[in-house]
């Protein structure tokens, strides 16, 4: 008697089920649920759409110390906090940032709109708008130019040939530059205060 195949799609189905009941009988760590959305570990879900969100008791994590993910690309970032890493205990090196005040006044910060891409396509009508209004009347910096004046806050990325500003850099260079111009005015007011004593 001759093997016969069961047609490609009912193999196809067969592997997700036996994937599925892999998962759910060994400890699961996927499961899908009856909506057809997909419950990640314990506080991870993918919706039909592709959104990756946590449960309701907003506890998910992505990434864990020591094992942080290398580069997490994305346009727009939204959050409660924006906490990056600076432990004094992870650095050398420390120097004092030179002419901040000087690097400062070079800067000019610029409105702008970025150029629409393929992306802007994507999702409803009302996620398109959305998506477009985020990038119309944008204010910042040109990174291009600020790498003239201060290259440590320039990021070039080669295999996308794409320029980014970090811009915490150009925080700590505002915080030395208003610390120098205190400094500049209370030298200036001593020395009115020693000319009105002449």
């Amino acid at each position: 008697s001759r093997l016969i195949k069961p047609p490609l799609i009912l193999r196809f189905q067969f592997l997700i089920l036996l994937f599925f009941s892999t998962c759910l009988f060994a400890n699961a760590q996927a499961l899908v649920n009856a909506d057809g959305t997909v419950k990640l570990a314990d506080d991870l879900n993918i919706s039909l759409s592709g959104e990756v969100y946590p449960d309701a008791n907003n506890t998910g994590y992505i990434g864990i110390y020591g094992q942080q993910f290398y580069e997490i690309r994305g346009q727009t970032h939204y959050s409660n906090a924006d906490i990056v890493t600076s432990d004094r205990r992870l650095k050398e090196n420390i120097r004092l940032v030179e002419n901040p005040l000087m690097k400062l006044l070079l800067l000019n910060g610029k409105k702008y709109d970025f150029i629409a891409d393929s992306s802007d396509t994507f999702g409803t009508m009302k996620e398109q708008t959305h998506k477009m209004g985020l990038k119309k009347d944008r204010l910042g910096l040109l990174a291009q130019d600020v790498q003239e004046i201060l290259p440590e806050a320039v990021i070039y990325d080669a295999e996308i040939d794409q320029y980014y500003i970090d811009y915490y850099a150009i925080l700590t260079l505002s915080i030395e530059a208003f610390k120098e111009q205190q400094n500049e005015l209370l030298q200036l007011s001593l020395k009115l205060e020693s000319l009105k004593k002449q």
